[in-house]
């Protein structure tokens, strides 16, 4: 029987050789050791395999699960079954840490309140340069927990989907059953998404460590249908399911408020990548969620929602799109 580490960390492992040992590395030189890393080898075709293997027989707390190519979500899912951590910190291969005492930060927040998730911060490489992410009001970020945290998250367009942003107790996405959702696009919207409605306690880590690697390509022109179609898929699950539930009015909003900012990139979307028949039938099924306009919370959404309540969904798609394709420039032009 395997010894329980305070920390689980999982990072999917799958054609990534070329940042590998930044990724690995980046974690087992952390100042605070009472962890285990499990690399998940999902079937990858390159060296990433022996790597694998290699840092396990260098290192005692490197666990390796190899397996059948079968997506990031089912590499997730087999490292939360391994898992024996008290808390589980995802991480993607291409990715790394640039802060030492990252985990020892959320050490110093976890050993004494076992809240069921830690929000974090993280820095965005691209180019070669590192860019962090919106600043925050950390003097009001000192005294918020668990609703009051989520709901000053929420209201200031904080609450990111990734997660690898999160430090999440072992036990809540068990008990939860928060497995990702395999064969989908956008799987971690989906995972947040029932994620805000099991919260019980949460914390916020200031801390700027994890570094997010925007490759070439990462935001693709190439959206298709199924793209759209998995990120809809989050808006009809669980926005009636939500409106409609018993939680508490501020959680309830807060968890709206996070719908409804997918909801208006869905908007955006549908005009770059569907073709008109398509883009018809997709604009028809958005218009019953036109409601979620009345639970915009934070800036970018009330603006967002403005434009819907005065022109309609179909124009407002068209600005939407407008402002994703100068996004998409703005990215690509910076490499």
């Amino acid at each position: 029987m395997r010894s329980s580490p305070f920390i689980s960390v999982i990072v999917p492992v799958y054609k990534v050789e070329k940042y590998l040992n930044q990724c690995v590395d980046s974690i087992l030189n952390q100042s605070f050791t009472n962890f285990e890393l499990i690399l998940v080898d999902d079937g990858s075709p390159d060296n990433c395999p022996q790597m694998c293997d290699e840092y396990s027989e260098k290192d005692v707390r490197v666990k390796v699960i190899h397996k059948e190519n079968g997506g990031l979500s089912g590499a997730r899912n087999a490292g939360i079954d391994f898992a024996v951590g008290k808390y589980t910190i995802f991480c993607d291969s291409d990715d790394y840490y640039c802060e030492k005492d990252y985990f020892a930060h959320l050490y110093a927040i976890l050993k004494d309140r076992d809240v069921d998730m830690v929000f974090c911060r993280y820095n965005m490489l691209k180019n070669g340069n590192l860019t962090a992410d919106k600043p925050f009001d950390l003097s009001q970020m000192k005294t918020l927990r668990d609703d009051s945290l989520i709901n000053y998250l929420s209201r200031n367009d904080r609450i990111d989907s990734s997660a690898w942003s999160k430090c999440i107790r072992t036990e809540f996405i068990l008990e939860n059953k928060l497995y990702f959702t395999q064969g989908m696009f956008s799987e971690d919207v989906e995972w947040m998404c029932r994620c805000l409605q099991y919260i019980k306690t949460a914390d916020f880590l200031p801390d700027i460590a994890y570094c997010y690697r925007k490759r070439q390509g990462s935001i693709t022109a190439t959206i298709n249908r199924k793209n759209v179609e998995d990120l809809f898929f989050s808006v009809e699950t669980y926005a009636d399911k939500i409106r409609q539930s018993d939680l508490q009015e501020q959680r309830k909003k807060a968890c709206l408020n996070f719908i409804s900012y997918q909801y208006f990139i869905i908007l955006g979307l549908v005009v770059r990548s569907l073709n008109n028949s398509d883009k018809s039938e997709m604009l028809k099924r958005l218009k019953k969620y036109k409601w979620l306009c009345k639970y915009v919370e934070s800036p970018k959404n009330k603006i967002a929602g403005f434009v819907v309540r005065l022109f309609g969904i179909r124009i407002g798609s068209f600005v939407f799109a407008t402002y994703i394709k100068r996004k998409y420039r703005e990215s690509t032009n910076n490499f």
